[in-house]
């Protein structure tokens, strides 16, 4: 890759010990675990495109010759780009509190699709049908209480209040908690279902534990709208 600029005569830190201490202190600024993962991944390809140079002293130009190596010779999508474009911007920040002007390498916005709600014909048929206890639990969560997706993967047992019949999201949008009520039926489905599953932490988890994924709560939701109707 042709990127321009003489190789540092300094020191430069090793990249393992870069990431290790920039997931360190994205944890510490309390981002979720999947923005740290991308953060990391992303910011993985830029010091490895620039080991052994100063990272200080590059420029707007060089990174935008990085950006332009990417798309021609992997063919990157605009998501990675966006990715990849603000794990630097975040870097610069914390390691040398240099403000990067980079709004112009980031790919021109598209317009977005409106999004495609479930109608409330849809919703009772998939609670109707629904014949697995988690997904049945998750789908009572997310439109009887009218939780995103990643407020309910975030959910954690010692948010069911059962006493107080609420159930409390934590750190939603806006950054502030707030409380909901918690129907009696959807106590005792949780209930039932936290005797099946036995869940350790989240209120959902994986196979493996650990928090459950958006992608499989989207992912059954969409095989379930896809099955015919009887």
């Amino acid at each position: 890759m042709n990127i321009d600029l003489p190789k540092a005569n300094v020191m430069c830190p090793n990249t393992n010990n870069l990431l290790y201490d920039f997931e360190f202190k994205l944890r510490l600024q309390h981002y979720a675990p999947s923005s740290i993962k991308a953060y990391k991944n992303a910011l993985a390809k830029f010091l490895g495109a620039f080991e052994g140079y100063d990272l200080k002293q590059l420029t707007v130009l060089q990174i935008q010759n990085f950006i332009h190596h990417l798309q021609v010779k992997n063919g990157i999508s605009a998501i990675y780009q966006k990715q990849i474009l603000a794990s630097i911007t975040k870097f610069y920040l914390l390691y040398y509190k240099r403000k990067l002007e980079l709004a112009p390498l980031y790919p021109k916005r598209r317009a977005k699709p409106l999004p495609k709600y479930l109608t409330v014909s849809e919703i009772k048929r998939l609670l109707q049908q629904c014949t697995n206890l988690k997904h049945g639990c998750i789908l009572k969560i997310l439109y009887g209480c009218g939780l995103r997706v990643s407020e309910v993967i975030a959910l954690k047992i010692k948010d069911i209040d059962a006493d107080a019949m609420r159930l409390l999201v934590r750190a939603a949008k806006g950054k502030k908690d707030r409380a909901l009520p918690l129907p009696l039926t959807l106590l005792q489905n949780l209930r039932q279902y936290y005797l099946a599953y036995r869940p350790k932490d989240y209120l959902f988890e994986g196979q493996n534990g650990g928090i459950y994924t958006a992608k499989s709560i989207q992912s059954f939701i969409k095989n379930m709208r896809g099955k015919p109707r009887f």
